[in-house]
């Protein structure tokens, strides 16, 4: 059997560790990507189809679209699960095509790009994890040991602070995703 990608391990963990903080939803979404991709990469079933085939038009739109769902409607509510229920589905049929690169050689910069970002999501997910802890350890404190959530949260109460998270998200996803595209919309 091929070596395990290294992104089960880490989908598997976070969905655990939703589980144990309590967050379903979350946990939810994680243990199931964490077992449609094992049974993919065991070869029990293939859940790989063809690429994507999306307009800039399209893309732009649904974009725009989700912007505007994200900015201004109920946080944690049904249409922000949604969409981001749909985002995820676009993000998995995107990256997990039939006709991906997985198997072929990987460029210098493509293997630098993945150590460093790699290298920083580790480091934040440790930082997110230790101020999580130690705030629990001290009765919930969250003002000495502020997670990221509970730093960003003040901004996302606001229409503003929304609209420019969302708008950075998006952004960057979409550039992670589709340089050629988002190099095309620019």
């Amino acid at each position: 059997m091929k070596q395990r990608p290294v992104w089960l391990y880490i989908l598997g963990i976070t969905g655990l560790w939703h589980l144990g903080r309590g967050a379903l939803p979350d946990a939810a979404i994680f243990i199931a990507a964490t077992i449609i991709l094992e049974l993919d990469h065991r070869g029990v079933h293939r859940f790989r189809y063809k690429r994507l085939t999306i307009t800039r038009f399209t893309l732009a739109f649904s974009a725009s679209v989700a912007f505007v769902l994200l900015t201004f409607s109920q946080r944690y509510g049904v249409i922000d699960w949604l969409v981001l229920s749909a985002i995820a589905v676009f993000v998995y049929l995107e990256t997990w095509h039939t006709d991906s690169r997985r198997d072929r050689p990987q460029s210098q910069s493509l293997k630098r790009s993945i150590i460093v970002w790699s290298t920083l999501l580790v480091i934040l997910g440790c930082i997110e994890l230790s101020a999580y802890i130690l705030a629990r350890a001290h009765g919930g404190d969250d003002q000495h040991f502020p997670t990221i959530t509970v730093l960003i949260d003040p901004s996302l109460e606001q229409y503003f602070g929304r609209a420019v998270f969302a708008a950075l998200w998006l952004f960057l996803g979409l550039r992670l995703l589709r340089p050629r595209v988002m190099r095309d919309l620019t």
